[in-house]
């Protein structure tokens, strides 16, 4: 606003006052060097001067809330008091050590109601529904519907189960062989259930197996195996059992082996590809037998005695392995480990194992190369270093035929050119999953397993309108 020259008389003021809300005034003269901005001079603000022998009284109706400042020392303290219903008195007082105290009184209030503007309502004609572009006869609609239901209810909760045969050659890869390491040759029939408890993060395998053997009489055992994975927890632990009994011949009784085993791992990722996994385990082994059978030492099977299970019923063993993913379709791998002795003590070992090996997988095959080779140390079993090299070449196959079954084939061949032995390994294995495929299988035992379950999705999708044949 521009004002004439002479003196000049200017108010100005808030309207609608709010607390600690304030007005700027900047006042220009024209012709100055530079615009100065003027300000008036504060307003002086009055304030309840309440003393020890007058307190301020105020009435207030209520139910509201009241602020309350008080001027102390050139600071504002303030406090809120709320009030009931009807009129009620407020009553306020200098402190013990005050002469006098200044206060201002606050009463909330509710702000005037803002009128909302109207909303402009768009001008629209409505349009009919344009008719059908055919009509269908009225002999067409369907009654009645046909489905198929390719899983009943009940079922996909209990886990996988398979049948497994086998056929196969062994030596005891825990003997330090001469070269009279006898072979074992027997067919094995096993049943196995699988179970992946979401809840737990946990994984359980139980085996029961008979081995009808070459020489000797028949094997049956039981194996068990725990694979904890929880992510809350700072290691991964897996527990298992082992029980086999056998009656060698008609000369001799039932024998028996119990073991137990314990490991503790974590794996490290390095790099995207590359992972590092340190394990700690243990185990512990019961033989009935204490020595081997001299009259028909080859009818005894491996897992019931060896000489080297005689000679180490307990042991604790560190490793690590190193692994790495060139692709998503390969994996290399290299470990080293350590075995001790009966005293448990890993520093001073009963021997040690380097393993390098590399793995393929080709659409539903899987192509595995491993080379072993272990050292025994001189101890009270053993008079001088023993080496031992070993070879091996696997081949597996797993291809899942229908939403509820699949087919497992493996072969393997070993070769330990320290003693020029070979072992072998044919089995066939029906699976049977009700469509829970690879979840209730641990990781270590499926390699690929995020390959493997895409394939199979691509598998089902596109035979997925084959018709009622369980596709």
């Amino acid at each position: 606003r521009r004002l004439p020259g002479g003196s000049h008389l200017l108010r100005v003021r808030i309207a609608d006052p709010v607390l600690n809300q304030y007005l700027r005034v900047v006042i220009r003269e024209p012709g100055a060097v530079s615009d100065s901005s003027l300000t008036s001079r504060p307003g002086r603000r009055t304030y309840h001067v309440a003393t020890r022998q007058e307190p301020v009284s105020v009435y207030l109706e209520g139910p509201t809330r009241v602020r309350i400042d008080e001027l102390r020392d050139g600071q504002t303290f303030y406090r809120y008091r709320n009030l009931a219903a009807g009129w009620q008195r407020v009553r306020l007082e200098a402190g013990p050590q005050q002469k006098q105290a200044l206060f201002r009184i606050y009463r909330l209030t509710t702000r005037q109601p803002v009128m909302p503007v109207p909303a402009r309502l768009p001008v629209w004609t409505p349009l009919a529904v344009p008719l059908p572009a055919a009509n269908l006869p009225a002999d067409s609609s369907q009654t009645q519907r046909t489905t198929i239901d390719r899983f009943s209810l009940g079922g996909q909760e209990d886990g996988t189960w398979s049948l497994t045969a086998a056929l196969q050659r062994r030596h005891d890869a825990d003997e330090e062989s001469d070269g009279n390491n006898q072979a074992e040759d027997f067919a094995e029939l096993r049943a196995t259930h699988r179970f992946f408890a979401a809840d737990k993060h946990s994984y359980f395998r139980t085996d029961l197996l008979t081995r009808l053997r070459d020489e000797g009489g028949p094997t049956l055992g039981a194996r068990t195996w725990v694979d904890i994975r929880r992510p809350d927890w700072p290691v991964e632990i897996a527990l298992g059992g082992t029980l086999y009994t056998q009656r060698p011949d008609d000369e001799t009784g039932s024998e028996w082996s119990a073991t137990v085993r314990g490991a503790l791992s974590r794996q490290f990722n390095i790099t995207p590809r590359t992972a590092h996994q340190p394990v700690i385990s243990m185990f512990q082994r019961w033989l009935s037998l204490d020595e081997d059978l001299q009259q028909h030492p080859g009818r005894v099977d491996q897992d019931v005695y060896t000489e080297y299970k005689n000679d180490h019923q307990s042991g604790l063993g560190i490793a690590d392995m190193l692994t790495y993913r060139p692709w998503l379709d390969s994996l290399w791998y290299g470990s080293l480990g350590a075995v001790s002795n009966e005293n448990l003590n890993v520093f001073d070992p009963d021997h040690v194992v380097v393993a390098l090996g590399a793995r393929q997988l080709l659409h539903n095959w899987q192509a595995s190369a491993e080379y072993q080779a272990r050292h025994y140390f001189p101890d009270q079993d053993r008079n001088n270093h023993v080496t031992q090299n070993r070879y091996q070449l696997s081949l597996d196959w797993l291809g899942w035929r229908t939403d509820k079954h699949g087919w497992q084939g493996r072969a393997q061949l070993i070769w330990n050119d320290s003693s020029n032995e070979f072992s072998g390994l044919l089995s066939i294995s029906w699976i049977q999953s009700n469509a829970r495929f690879y979840r209730d299988f641990r990781p270590a035992e499926r390699g690929f397993r995020s390959l493997r379950e895409r394939q199979l999705l691509e598998q089902l999708f596109s035979t997925s309108a084959g018709g009622p044949d369980g596709r």
